[in-house]
């Protein structure tokens, strides 16, 4: 069973760079994240890499964005059903809102009927 679902954007930290996929991949492996699943969405402001596993803290979670040069991670949790945002400047980011999430088919959150 999966526990996670994570959005990462892939803008690089120069600015008009990406972040490799790959990087991400060995970046969560390296971590301890067993990714079941992983895709790239298009959110309205980047390239997002939506992956669903398990076997992440929050204090690896954090670790990783800083690790990718991202400000955060957005994250929700299957199991206790909660969204939160991790990283170094996570707090310039608001609180977790459904409406940016992206599940692993690519839907909202916002407009999922359930999340499974």
């Amino acid at each position: 069973m999966t526990d996670t679902i994570l959005n990462i954007g892939l803008d690089g930290v120069a600015p008009g760079s990406s972040l490799p996929v790959f990087i991400v991949a060995r970046a969560l492996r390296a971590a301890g994240f067993t990714q079941v699943s992983g895709r790239i969405i298009q959110s309205d402001s980047e390239e997002t890499y939506v992956t669903q596993g398990f076997g992440l803290s929050d204090a690896a979670i954090y670790q990783l964005s800083v690790e990718l040069g991202q400000e955060c991670i957005a994250v929700y949790d299957l199991l206790h059903r909660e969204g939160r945002m991790v990283g170094p400047d996570a707090a310039k980011w608001g609180e977790f809102n459904p409406e940016f999430f992206f599940l692993p088919n690519g839907s909202r959150m916002s407009q999922a009927r359930s999340v499974a």
